[in-house]
């Protein structure tokens, strides 16, 4: 018994199978997580590692090239790329999409523990790299004025607070100021003493302690555990420390040449305070001092769930902060789910409105309308069993769906009206016009699933990103064919025993395509090469289309960004920036902004309320705020842009071109990099050219004699620890106090002493043999030296940005990479792309390949559903037509073609064939019967012209409100929508003329042998005509 048949025999059973699909879908849909956007598994290992006072050449040399040697041979590692910077090694490892990465991480560990480094350079850390890991809330706290009150209340008001909240995995909080222990060592009187800095260290550390030392027995026997205390509750306490003995002369009356000795005391050589900790950033909001709140989410948590929590939690506090929400991964979710719904809403009713008014059926109208909701809860059946998650890319792929979800039901209602007018029975109208058509609509239905199949194979960040939509569009196309073949003939069954009869009939509009198609066909070649002509002129205009990797998505942000010449104080970029701020003051469309100032480097992010009546465009908005800006500014220059925090970052700037450029070594890239830059900037429309060898600092190289060192009985690394130490300071401890509040120590020289040169000369280091100066162990000289040191698979490397205006990503990248290659540069030289121009690159290869192999799946489903080789070439025949319109539709809506507007044509490729399918089927099922190639073809068109219209129209205008490119990332679905909306327009018209005129050509001459069969190897006779 065929599913149709069951369905209508069986209407209880049919009823109980819906009842669970829909009790298992509206669970699924109260389980199924949120996110903003698939679970991307990056291939990524980070290892970062520690080597404190040293400079990037010196990092590079002994840290980050011996560690490169070793991991580079590892299987699997594609890209290499290292960054050596003051005190730092960072090493990003790239591995091939698929590969394990557990057994990665652990083949890493092992290299990296038989490794030995240099005295003085930390251990290794390894970590996976996620760059969509990114805070789910970003909280601004403001409060008191004073920024060590305003950081202690918002650590124990708001901080402790969120750590405790089920499904946060870590809390940040940055701005502010901490208090400490300072202890301001004066250099001189460590040279009265005979101390040195690491001694004053030394006693610190043992003198505040609490530690076991086994156990003992009292009186009784019992067992007690020893514990060494040496505790110091204040900072009297640590002032009064006792640091070593002196000898004195004996005071008068005493017996000479007798010893005494005093104590030297900590307050003796130092000043001992509670201090706030030094300035390292200056946050503000809305002008006011704040401090930022930063939360990240456990891996598997539901980010819209953990941010309801953290603010429900929050809103019950009353404490006298002002808490106020910066960045929302879960309202931006929560603002695509609801432009999801009113698309899916919006879609659906606009599909039931043509089909009402061309059907002319309440009965059949509602019959279609049960089949969308129902479908669309299967589907998030299906997606919770797939182990999907609702994000903007599944519910995208909803929205996409909805159109098709009716196509299938569209073509069996028709039939079933067909067979009703021919007089059938009601329950055996629904049953064999089901029937009939069933063949057609599965293997149209699998066509459109079959082209997804490649997307979910294509590795890389791109396949990665689109498999969940491809996924959940496969799982809603099954859904609609599972209703369309059980829901929709039980409804047909019932509803039409009702009385509510289909008014139907040809029409004149049907009459005048048969009377066209009449006249195509007594001149078929003509048609075909007209269609030929129509699809080479729309190909010509691919070039003119440009390339992106994704659209820019609009998060209603600004970002101005100061940067000030080097050593500039941070104190004096926040002036600065300060003046900036007043830019954004009572403008109507920011709706709160935050500054942060941080060494020469100062930002303002503005975040904006979506477009209203009489706002400004972000883009206008910049343009009046540039050059204001840039009037404030003083030494420093400013850039603004409107990148986000989450598309902009996470998913690669397409507004920025990233190059890299490499050299067999620093000289040979320092020597060419003026060169690449002058001819980088002379591309039209590309400006602000940077690269990270742009901006050298000057530095104070200590040049350490090693003999010199070693004859005192140190080394360099003891040097560099003893430098560092009095510079930036060391913390051998924490102080306890009283009241159980905990304050790190933080010994350093005092400012005097450590701020020019020739005090640095004169620092005091201890040695075996006594104390000894720097100067007398290294030279110290000042040069201009890179803030970093970047390297490529090995070779010396340079990145280099620009901007760019009135040109897309891929013209710009074209344009630059065939401007340096003029210069004609060794071929130990490469000019690579990097960021979004490298991912638009492997994205486009990865889905050329795609598509390629779509097409060929799609010609097997075919080739296997009609028995024959050439009948699916007719069938796909209509996927260059397809194109043509896809392309046309990107013109005129001015956008480039990027990786989604590749998804949206791999989906034609499935889409458009479902037209041609029914339409040839039918025409082989009338030669069956009889009837020759030029009759069948006429009259399967005529007959089948108004299913495949509705279908056609149903699913055009379902994707009208993704064309607007409306809601939160409603830009992502936009150029996918443009380009199925119009492939579809132009296959569908086309497809209706140039399939019968091609079907006539083929199958028009009379074929050797007619199997009894009806299907044939060759092509079938033309009898009849």
């Amino acid at each position: 018994m065929s599913l149709p048949g069951f369905s209508v025999r069986r209407p209880v059973a049919t009823l109980m199978a819906m009842s669970v699909v829909l009790l298992l879908g509206v669970v699924s849909l109260t389980q199924l997580p949120m996110d903003l956007l698939p679970q991307l598994d990056y291939p990524v290992l980070v290892i970062s590692t520690p080597f404190p006072g040293s400079g990037p050449q010196e990092v590079a040399n002994l840290v980050t090239i011996p560690i490169e040697r070793v991991v580079s041979v590892l299987p699997g590692v594609r890209r290499v790329a290292s960054e050596s910077s003051e005190g730092w090694s960072r090493i990003v490892l790239e591995f091939a999409w698929g590969t394990d990465m557990r057994e990665s991480r652990d083949a890493v560990k092992d290299r990296l523990a038989r490794l030995r480094f240099a005295g003085g350079v930390g251990a290794p850390t390894l970590a996976r790299h996620d760059p969509l890991a990114q805070a789910i809330l970003t909280l601004s706290i403001t409060g008191p004025d004073d920024p060590a009150e305003l950081r202690a209340r918002a650590e124990e008001e708001v901080l402790r607070l969120v750590e405790g909240i089920d499904g946060v995995g870590a809390v940040t909080l940055s701005g502010g100021r901490g208090r400490e222990v300072l202890v301001a060592v004066d250099q001189s009187q460590l040279r009265r003493y005979g101390l040195t800095l690491a001694q004053v260290n030394a006693v610190i550390s043992a003198s505040n302690l609490s530690q076991p030392a086994d156990a003992v027995r009292d009186e009784t026997g019992r067992l007690l555990q020893v514990r060494m205390i040496g505790r110091l509750t204040s900072v009297e306490d640590l002032a009064d420390l006792v640091l070593t003995y002196v000898p004195v002369p004996p005071a008068p009356g005493q017996e000479a040449g007798r010893v005494v000795l005093m104590p030297v005391r900590l307050e003796d050589v130092a000043e001992v305070t509670e201090a706030l900790t030094p300035v390292t950033s200056i946050v503000r909001t809305d002008g006011r001092p704040s401090v930022t709140l930063s939360v990240f989410k456990d891996g598997d948590a539901n980010t819209v769930q953990v941010s309801r929590r953290i603010q429900a939690v929050l809103a019950g506090q009353d404490g006298g902060l002002s808490v106020v929400t910066i960045t929302s991964q879960a309202q931006f979710i929560e603002g695509a789910l609801g432009a999801v719904r009113n698309n899916l809403l919006t879609g659906g009713l606009l599909a039931l409105a043509i089909l009402l008014v061309v059907l002319r059926s309440l009965a059949n109208t509602a019959i279609i309308g049960v089949s969308i909701p129902f479908s669309v809860i299967a589907t998030l059946a299906l997606m919770y069993f797939a182990d999907l998650n609702l994000n903007v890319m599944t519910l995208g792929g909803l929205a996409l769906g909805v159109g098709m979800l009716v196509d299938n039901s569209i073509v069996v209602i028709e039939n079933i009206h067909r067979f009703r007018q021919l007089g059938r029975a009601p329950d055996t109208a629904a049953v064999e016009g089901s029937r009939e058509v069933a063949g057609a609509i599965a293997a149209s239905t699998l066509t459109t699933v079959a082209v997804f199949l490649p997307v979910v194979y294509v590795a890389g960040f791109t396949g990665q990103l689109f498999r969940e939509l491809a996924l959940t569009v496969a799982c809603s196309l099954l859904a609609s064919l599972a209703v369309a073949l059980t829901v929709v003939p039980l409804l047909a069954s019932r509803w039409a025993k009702g009385g509510l009869a289909v008014v139907a009939g040809p029409g004149r509009f049907r009459a005048a395509y048969r009377r066209l198609l009449g006249g195509v066909l007594h001149r078929p070649g003509l048609t075909l090469v007209i269609a030929v002509l129509f699809a080479a002129g729309a190909f010509s205009i691919l070039p003119r289309l440009g390339r992106e990797f994704l659209p820019a998505v609009d998060e209603a942000t600004i970002n101005l960004t100061l940067t000030m010449p080097d050593g500039t104080p941070v104190t004096h970029t926040a002036g600065y920036l300060s003046g900036l701020e007043e830019l954004f003051v009572g403008l109507p469309e920011v709706r709160v902004f935050t500054s942060n100032a941080g060494g020469v480097r100062g930002r303002i992010v503005a975040r904006l309320h979506r477009l209203q009546a009489g706002h400004r465009t972000p883009e206008n908005l910049m343009a009046e705020l540039l050059p204001r800006a840039q009037a404030r500014a003083g030494p420093g220059t400013v850039t603004v842009s409107s990148r986000g925090t989450v598309f902009g970052q996470g998913l690669g700037d397409s507004r920025t071109l990233q190059l890299t450029l490499s050299a067999p070594g620093q000289a040979a890239l320092e020597a060419t990099l003026g060169a690449v830059m002058a001819a980088v900037d002379g591309v039209d429309g590309v400006h602000d050219v940077t690269s990270t060898l742009d901006r050298r600092r000057p530095e104070l190289h200590v040049l350490v004699d090693q003999r010199e060192a070693l004859r005192h009985g140190l080394t360099p690394a003891t040097v560099s620890s003893a430098v560092q130490s009095a510079l930036a300071g060391s913390t051998p401890t924490q102080l306890t106090l009283a009241t159980g509040r905990q304050l790190p120590v933080r010994v350093r020289l005092r400012p005097e002493d450590r701020e020019t040169v020739d005090s640095l000369s004169r620092l005091q280091l201890r040695a075996p043999g006594g104390p000894v100066e720097l100067g007398q162990l290294a030279t110290l000289a000042t040069e201009g030296g890179p803030r970093s040191v970047t390297r490529v698979n090995s070779r010396s490397t340079v990145t280099i940005a620009a901007a760019f205006t009135g040109k897309t990503l891929g013209d710009a990248s074209r344009e630059v990479r065939e401007a340096v290659a003029r210069l004609d540069l060794p071929d130990t030289y490469r000019v690579e792309a990097e960021g979004a121009a490298r991912m638009m690159d492997e994205g486009f290869q990865e889905l050329g390949l795609a598509l390629g192999l779509a097409v060929a799946l799609v010609y097997m489903v075919l080739a296997a559903q009609f028995e024959s080789l050439l009948h699916p070439l007719i069938v796909m025949a209509a996927v260059p037509l397809a194109a043509t319109g896809a392309l046309v539709a990107l013109l005129l809506a001015e956008r480039p073609l990027g990786v989604t507007g590749m998804i949206g044509l791999i989906m034609l490729a499935g889409i458009v064939v479902n037209n041609a399918i029914v339409l040839v089927d039918y025409a082989n099922q009338l030669r069956r019967r009889g009837m020759g190639a030029r009759d069948a073809v006429l009259e399967a068109a005529t007959l089948r012209l108004r299913p495949i219209l509705m279908t056609a129209a149903t699913t055009v205008l379902a994707l009208l409100p993704l064309i607007g490119g409306r809601g939160e990332a409603g830009e992502l679905q936009q150029p996918l929508a443009l380009v199925v909306t119009g492939g579809l327009t132009t296959s569908t018209v086309l497809t209706l003329v140039v399939v019968p005129a091609l079907y006539l050509l083929a199958c028009g001459r009379p074929a050797r042998r007619e199997p009894a069969s009806g299907r044939s190897w060759t092509q079938p006779g033309a009898d009849g005509q």
